[in-house]
């Protein structure tokens, strides 16, 4: 089991969004188009938006680098949840009000791609991902926290491969 080193936390403000099917529109005979969801765009761009801002454009794993990605998408609470005798603190969230989990973490990761924080989130070899339903008086976000591979991983960029062939 590889170990990871804590690279960057962020949280990106609002309500999580799912990422949209692809959309498809057909017009004359044998003939569509397939574009994606207008909404999706609009929330991976904010991503990358705020991805860039926070990093100040810097990348952080290079093409090759395998990534760990933590995310923790904190919906609003429903009116049934915010009675004083509910708890204060993270509510686990299970259900679909707000799209599915994975769709999330796909909406995610493609704003990250945008922002050039790594090349590709081919690179992406972990993700963990939770949904709950925010804090008493919080508002709703996502908290993504990207792990980098610790140095003893990486070998300092030997290939051992040659030596233990000799």
């Amino acid at each position: 089991m590889p170990s990871w080193t804590h690279a960057i936390t962020f949280e990106m403000p609002g309500i999580p969004h799912a990422k949209a099917r692809p959309r498809f529109v057909a017009f004359g005979r044998n003939r569509g188009k397939v574009y994606a969801d207008p909404k999706s765009q609009r929330y991976e761009r904010a991503v990358a938006i705020h991805v860039r801002a926070f990093t100040k454009n810097k990348k952080l794993a290079p093409a090759g680098m395998p990534v760990r990605v933590d995310i923790l998408a904190m919906y609003p609470r429903p009116k049934r949840l915010l009675r004083p005798k509910d708890p204060a603190g993270l509510i686990t969230k299970c259900n679909r009000m707000h799209g599915d989990l994975d769709n999330h973490v796909k909406a995610i990761l493609d704003g990250i791609n945008l922002s050039g924080l790594w090349d590709d989130d081919g690179q992406v070899s972990c993700i963990r991902a939770e949904s709950a339903y925010v804090e008493k008086g919080r508002r709703p976000c996502s908290r993504v926290t990207v792990y980098l591979p610790t140095q003893d991983m990486n070998h300092s960029g030997k290939d051992h491969t040659r030596d233990n062939e000799r």
